[in-house]
């Protein structure tokens, strides 16, 4: 085995390009990728590569676009304060689910990775009931996930989420009690990768 070089002139991201390489069919592994003055590029594998290999690192290098890809990698995709126990309740006495907030989510294609944690600060009052706390994604119809809490608790809650969507939606917070005249507090939520 010896290293070998495919040179092309073009400004890239390296290490979008290097993950466009890696997630690629290319069989042989890839040695380092560099640039020099601005543009100059050399791609280097542990081994030659085979033809379609090699039309696959050309096709690869010629179809990339100079752009960092984000990733979640310990990103907070959104967080909000809102409300709280010393405020205006944000759900007084409602049964059924209703919107609190509700963002833009820019999907997982995006953001190349799903959400891994999601924190959701809770607050409820006015008798021994129980209050819920959901993630709605409105554009697909797809409830994403649900925290439960209980009268008198006030506290961060982990919140399983699943069904991210793979574009770009609308999410809506949204909470319910299950009695009337009990409040529910969403105080914040944090969606982290």
């Amino acid at each position: 085995m010896a290293i070998t070089n495919y040179t092309y002139t073009k400004a890239v991201n390296l290490g979008t390009l290097r993950n466009e390489i890696n997630e690629s069919s290319i069989a042989t592994a890839l040695h380092q990728i560099k640039m020099d003055n601005d543009d100059d590029l050399t791609v280097s594998f542990v081994d030659a590569l085979s033809g379609g290999d090699e039309t696959t690192l050309d096709g690869i290098v010629s179809s990339h676009t100079n752009v960092e890809t984000p990733t979640l990698e310990g990103m907070v995709i959104y967080a909000g304060s809102f409300g709280g126990s010393d405020g205006t309740p944000i759900n007084s006495g409602v049964t059924k689910f209703k919107r609190i907030r509700s963002f833009i989510f820019r999907g997982t294609e995006f953001w190349n990775k799903t959400p891994v944690e999601v924190k959701v600060g809770t607050y409820i009052e006015g008798g021994v009931e129980t209050g819920t706390i959901r993630l709605y994604d409105s554009t697909n119809d797809v409830v994403l996930g649900t925290v439960t809490t209980n009268s008198g608790s006030e506290g961060i809650l982990e919140m399983v989420c699943t069904n991210w969507p793979a574009d770009q939606a609308t999410i809506e917070i949204q909470a319910k009690t299950t009695k009337q005249k009990t409040n529910v507090y969403c105080t914040a939520i944090t969606i982290l990768g």
